[in-house]
C-alpha cells in the first residue's frame, strides 16, 4: 500500500483510496488530499482527514439545476455534531427594499449584527413597531367580527397608593386584593374643584357670585353635585346657576319665604357643564330682604 504524494507546493496530496494518507498536525489544517480513483476530496481538520461530503461541498461552477449542491453534514432530526458554520446577513440602518415574491433575500441585521425579526402574518404589510418599540394589536379591528380569544388584563393589587408618577408617564391600573378595579369617576383628582358658601351666605342681593373661574382654552367646568339651604326669607326668590357672567341659566330653584331649613342635595347623573373657558356663577334673582341662602358645589375640569 503506497503513501500519498505531496505533488504541489500548495499542500495538496494525491493518491488512491487504498493508499495511506499522511498524518499531519494541527498546524496543517486545510490541507487537501485527492483520491484519484474515487474522485473524492479530503481536508485535514487538525486531527483527521474529513471527506468533502462530511464538510459540505462548495459551489465552484454551474448554475441552476447544474450547480454543485451545498449541504450540511447532518440530516434533519439527526443528532448534532461537528462545528457550526457562521451565518451572516446584510446590515441595514433602515428598512430593506421589497423584493419580488419567490426572490432570494438577505437576512436582515441591524448595525450591531442582531437579526431583525418582524412578527407579521404572510402578506401583512401593516406596521407592528414604531420608534417606541413593538406595537401590540388585537385580532380584529373596531366594528369587525370578534376573532380568537381575549387577552387577559391585570392590575396592581394594593392596600395603599403607590408613589405618584410624573405627568405623562405610564401608570399601572390599581385593584383590590381580589382584582376589583379601582375607578375614579369623571376626572383625575387634580381636575376636581369645589365651592363652599361664604359664612354669611348670599343675603338680600342680586349680585352674582363666581363659584368656578374659567378653566382655560378648550376646557369646561362641570358640576356633579350641589347642596342648597336657606333661612326663612323676607321675600321669595329664585336661585340660579349661570354659564358665564350674567349668562345662560343652567339650573334654577325657587325658594319660598319659609326657606329650605333642612337643606337639599342634588347629584347630577349627567353633569352640568359650562361653555369652554367660561366661569360659572350663582345668583338670587330677587333680593331676599331678610335671611340668607347657602350654596355648595362640587365639580371638575375637562374638555
Amino acid at each position: 500500500m503506497a503513501d500519498y504524494k505531496l505533488v504541489t507546493t500548495t499542500a495538496r496530496y494525491y493518491g488512491l483510496a487504498a493508499d495511506t494518507k499522511p498524518t499531519l498536525t494541527a498546524a496543517d489544517i486545510g490541507r487537501e488530499a485527492f483520491e484519484l480513483d474515487t474522485d473524492t476530496k479530503y481536508i485535514w481538520d487538525g486531527a483527521a482527514w474529513q471527506a468533502q461530503s462530511t464538510l459540505g461541498s462548495v459551489t465552484v461552477s454551474g448554475s441552476g439545476a447544474t450547480a454543485t449542491e451545498v449541504q450540511g453534514n447532518i440530516a434533519n432530526d439527526a443528532a448534532d455534531s461537528g462545528n457550526p458554520v457562521k451565518v451572516g446577513g446584510k446590515a441595514i440602518s433602515g428598512t430593506p427594499p421589497v423584493v419580488t415574491a419567490n426572490d432570494r433575500v438577505n437576512a436582515w441585521l441591524d448595525l450591531y449584527g442582531r437579526q431583525v425579526v418582524t412578527l407579521q402574518a404572510p402578506g401583512d404589510t401593516g406596521d407592528i413597531f414604531n420608534s417606541q418599540g413593538l406595537i401590540t394589536q388585537g385580532t380584529a379591528s373596531h366594528d369587525a367580527a370578534i376573532l380568537g380569544k381575549p387577552v387577559r388584563l391585570g392590575a396592581r393589587a394594593l392596600t395603599s397608593n403607590y408613589t405618584a408618577v410624573a405627568t405623562g408617564d405610564a401608570a399601572d391600573l390599581i385593584s383590590t386584593l381580589v382584582g376589583a378595579l379601582i375607578n375614579k369617576p369623571y376626572s383625575i383628582p387634580e381636575g376636581d374643584w369645589s365651592y363652599a358658601a361664604a359664612a354669611s351666605g348670599i343675603a338680600n342681593t342680586t349680585t352674582a357670585v363666581t363659584i368656578a373661574a374659567a378653566a382655560g382654552a378648550g376646557l369646561r367646568n362641570y358640576i356633579t353635585g350641589v347642596q342648597l339651604s336657606s333661612d326663612a326669607l323676607g321675600a321669595a326668590t329664585e336661585f340660579a346657576i349661570r354659564d358665564g357672567a350674567a349668562g345662560t341659566v343652567l339650573w334654577r330653584k325657587k325658594i319660598g319665604t319659609a326657606g329650605i331649613v333642612n337643606g337639599i342635595n342634588y347629584t347630577f347623573a349627567s353633569p352640568l357643564k359650562s361653555t369652554a373657558n367660561t366661569l360659572l356663577e350663582v345668583v338670587t334673582l330677587t333680593a331676599s330682604i331678610t335671611g340668607a341662602v347657602y350654596f355648595n358645589a362640587q365639580g371638575y375640569i375637562a374638555p
